[in-house]
Formats: structure tokens, sequence, C-alpha cells
């Protein structure tokens, strides 16, 4: 394995999170070894790996909203039920 250079073992050190992406993904031990300026594309695609790109974020606010979206049904739902069981007091 050819070791990477000087600035970007400085970088993965002060980037822990890109070090683990590149350690789960080593294609990009020998892609950056090559071409070292493919690091934008690295930090790009670590970044949608670990759900901090822009696309990922908008899923995960849309299934949030989608889930409290469900509950507000199933709590009305729920509330409109229980108050036609309920007798009034005479």
């Amino acid at each position: 394995m050819t070791a990477l250079r000087s600035e970007l073992t400085a970088f993965l050190d002060a980037h822990p999170d890109i070090r683990f992406f590149i350690r789960m993904h080593p294609i990009w031990y020998a892609r950056l070894s090559r071409d070292p300026t493919l690091i934008q594309t690295l930090k790009a695609e670590a970044d949608d790996f670990y759900g901090r790109s822009f696309k990922k974020r908008m899923e995960k606010f849309s299934e949030q909203l989608n889930m409290l979206n469900l509950l507000m049904d199933l709590a009305q739902t729920f509330g409109t039920d229980t108050k036609s069981q309920v007798e009034p007091e005479s």
C-alpha cells in the first residue's frame, strides 16, 4: 500500500470521521495517493455517508414531518373516539 502525502495525513488526523470513512472504503487510499485533489470529492462522499449532505438532511426532515403528521392523526382519532364514549354527567 502506498503512503499518503503528509498534508493528507494531517487532514485525516484533524478529521477522524473522514479517516474512519476511508477505513470503511479502502479504495480511497488508492484514489488519494494517485490524485490528492480528490479530497473535496472524498469530503462530499463522507458527508453523504454520515447523513450530513443537504439531500440526506431533507430526507430526514421529511421522515420526521411524516411521523409527526401520523402522530397528530392518531391523537386526533383517539381524541374523537374517547369524547364520543364519555357519557355526560346528570
